[in-house]
């Protein structure tokens, strides 16, 4: 870039905030378990776009004859703060001494026209500034939480690339480019360089954060269990710690209580919950986000299976829905995930006390038996008010259905589930509840821990619960309860 050129750049000042132009999105939270849910929600959305999700050292494997670049699918947000966004392929240019960006993204941006023209070399070729515009984005790749703010001079046409990021911005930030490694760095995260070629579609890259890594397992193993009529006679006999006389007598007793494990999904007896409004919130419908055709007959089929169990129902009567979205798993099967985080800033909170689990695991000490029951799809048991399903519709290309029963995603439904198990057996001193996970802890016989236990059955029982018996653990001088 030529002296006058350079005069003419260095008259724009960068927006700058605080130390840097970062925003974090100040979100606040009434417990560690409302932000699980949006987190794991926002992190569903960003997994669903992977539909090839490979691990770094294996994309480096099968791209190590093709050339790599530093590219990062940026998202470009509304200027007016709206929650609307469009998608961008950005380019890491180290050698750029400025940011540039596609004539084609800028058609509702105010544009600010320089004196004269400046001119830009970087590495996807030489371009000519046509203008100026404040540009609000992020990279959610590296980091979904931080907004970026900066000014962009305006091209024609950039190729291959939406946006060029140039050594001005990266220096801010600071991003840095590990060409040994072939990666991209932001403050800790890293993706992996790649083709020139590359689309969000096929190349989108995503690590769970380590925050939420618990939570994210606790609901896939929900989403991915398999709920079967249980055999009692195998059951048992897995049961080797037991001896034959002890197996013959929890057969007994799982025997009298065969319908809890018959692998349905259960009714919680009582009021179906209402889910109460904000004073002033208004519905928010959004539009349903694009499916793989490669998995569209899966999610389908699954969806299928859901209205069976009775926990979707297909409908068109709501001014409310809330996207979907996928990840595909190992099997070729899929686990879809509902965004409600529009819903859940327009809903009344009634936080409920989740327990420690620290102090659950050190209240544990001196038990001879325990066992430890998985209920069948957790909040699936509670079901849902006729108003409180319109509010929970979710939206597919093909059509709307309503949640019939209390959906993982709604930043309510830890707290109204904890709050239902601990009044069922809040009496009981030998039961701790976390959420679904229940542990029954005795200190004497056998005969006296199966007695405990069938006071246990019989409330499940009464209050329409089911039990996965090939999650759970029975009579048991040791177990793992909650990951430990």
């Amino acid at each position: 870039m030529s002296n006058q050129d350079e005069s003419i750049c260095s008259d724009v000042t960068p927006v700058i905030n605080n130390k840097t132009n970062l925003h974090y999105y100040n979100e606040s939270y009434d417990s560690l378990d409302s932000c699980i849910n949006y987190r794991v929600t926002r992190d569903a959305y960003l997994l669903q776009k992977q539909l090839k999700r490979q691990s770094l050292s294996s994309t480096n494997k099968k791209h190590k004859k093709q050339h790599l670049v530093p590219i990062s699918f940026c998202r470009l947000h509304s200027p007016t703060g709206t929650d609307s966004f469009v998608d961008a392929k950005g380019l890491l240019d180290s050698g750029g001494s400025g940011c540039l960006i596609a004539k084609h993204l800028t058609q509702n941006l105010p544009v600010i026209t320089p004196a004269s023209a400046a001119q830009f070399l970087t590495a996807a070729g030489t371009y000519t500034s046509q203008g100026l515009v404040h540009l609000k984005f992020s990279m959610p790749e590296l980091h979904h939480d931080r907004l970026i703010e900066w000014q962009f001079h305006v091209a024609e046409n950039l190729g291959a690339y939406d946006l060029i990021i140039g050594r001005d911005l990266m220096q801010e930030l600071p991003i840095n480019l590990h060409f040994d490694s072939l990666e991209i760095e932001w403050d800790n995260a890293r993706i992996p360089m790649r083709p020139i070629d590359a689309t969000s579609q096929t190349s989108y890259h995503i690590q769970d954060p380590p925050a939420v890594a618990d939570a994210t397992e606790r609901i896939k193993a929900i989403l991915d269990a398999k709920y079967e009529k249980a055999n009692i006679s195998k059951l048992v006999n897995e049961q080797t710690h037991l001896s034959t006389a002890h197996q013959d007598k929890l057969h007994e007793l799982l025997s009298e209580f065969e319908d809890l494990f018959d692998g349905t999904l259960g009714k919680w007896r009582g009021r179906d919950y209402t889910i109460e409004l904000k004073e002033d919130a208004t519905p928010y419908h959004a539009r349903p986000y694009p499916i793989p055709k490669a998995y569209e007959q899966t999610l389908r089929m699954e969806v299928d299976r859901l209205c069976e169990l009775g926990v979707l129902k297909k409908t068109n009567r709501s001014e409310w829905a809330a996207p979907t979205f996928i990840i595909p798993k190992k099997d070729g099967t899929v686990r879809f995930i509902n965004d409600f985080r529009e819903l859940n800033k327009r809903i009344k909170r009634k936080p409920f006390p989740i327990p420690n689990i620290q102090d659950l695991l050190l209240k544990l000490e001196g038990f001879k038996y325990a066992t430890s029951l998985d209920l069948n799809m957790g909040y699936y048991h509670i079901r849902l008010s006729p108003d409180s399903r319109k509010l929970c519709t979710i939206v597919l290309p093909w059509g709307k259905y309503e949640m019939q029963r209390l959906p993982m995603g709604l930043c309510n439904s830890p707290d109204i589930f904890q709050e239902k198990m601990s009044e069922l057996f809040y009496d009981l001193e030998f039961v701790r509840c976390y959420i679904d996970d229940l542990l029954i802890i005795t200190k004497g016989s056998l005969e006296h821990h199966l007695t405990k236990l069938r006071t246990v059955f019989k409330r499940l029982r009464a209050a329409g619960l089911k039990v996965n018996a090939t999650k759970s653990f029975f009579a048991r001088p040791e177990l793992e309860y909650l990951g430990y």
